[in-house]
């Protein structure tokens, strides 16, 4: 073969070789900007779904159920889809077994399945209703949304009368008091009858 021919045969195949090339770095870096583009759109989607799962965590407005059976409060909180942890403590203003208050508080908003404490009253000891008795006034404790004959022991247990008027009301459950006259926390004599507003339910029924 002589030299023209050799070179002309030198000069085909590293053309051939850079087409080659060429075509194995564009299909390289097709397959690079695929494999990119993917892990993109995995990622768009997992935060898309945790975005919706965030979403769709159902929430509620917290009751208030101070003042009521703790019994009658755990149904109520089970009604819209609440735990319950309930926590004892002596108090003189509540009966015992009723609640005192909540943990969060009442119109909060809580997420479904969330765990509520509920501090229930066991009552008082003996030496504090001895020091109540000694007292010629008393607070008037707060017995809304209390049974009306839970109110009326509460009342009598730091010495004063009531007077039960029957009303009715959508909200308050039959026999449950909706007001006091006067109101709780109000300064009133031993003695002093109390009056109490007692749903009787829909239309008095």
């Amino acid at each position: 073969m002589n030299s023209k021919a050799l070179m002309a045969t030198t000069a085909l195949i590293l053309a051939l070789s850079a087409v080659s090339c060429g075509k194995d770095d564009s299909e390289n870096s097709a397959s690079i900007a695929y494999g990119e583009s993917t892990r993109t759109t995995i990622t768009e989607e997992k935060e898309e779904k945790t975005t919706e799962e965030v979403s769709d965590v159902e929430t509620v407005e917290m009751p208030d159920v101070t003042n009521m059976h703790s019994d009658l409060a755990k149904d109520q909180l089970a009604l819209i889809g609440l735990e319950c942890e309930i926590r004892n403590s002596e108090n003189i203003e509540i009966p015992p077994g009723y609640v005192i208050s909540t943990e969060p508080e009442a119109k909060t908003e809580v997420n479904k399945g969330e765990t509520i404490v509920l501090y229930v009253s066991t009552g008082a000891e003996e030496e504090t209703i001895e020091e109540i008795s000694d007292m010629e006034t008393v607070e008037m404790p707060d017995v809304t949304n209390m049974h009306s004959d839970l109110a009326k022991d509460q009342l009598a247990l730091i010495g004063l009368e009531c007077e039960i008027r029957e009303t009715a009301n959508i909200e308050i459950t039959p026999d449950y008091v909706i007001s006091t006259e006067p109101e709780a926390k109000t300064e009133v004599n031993k003695g002093e009858t109390i009056i109490l507003y007692v749903s009787t339910g829909v239309d008095g029924n």
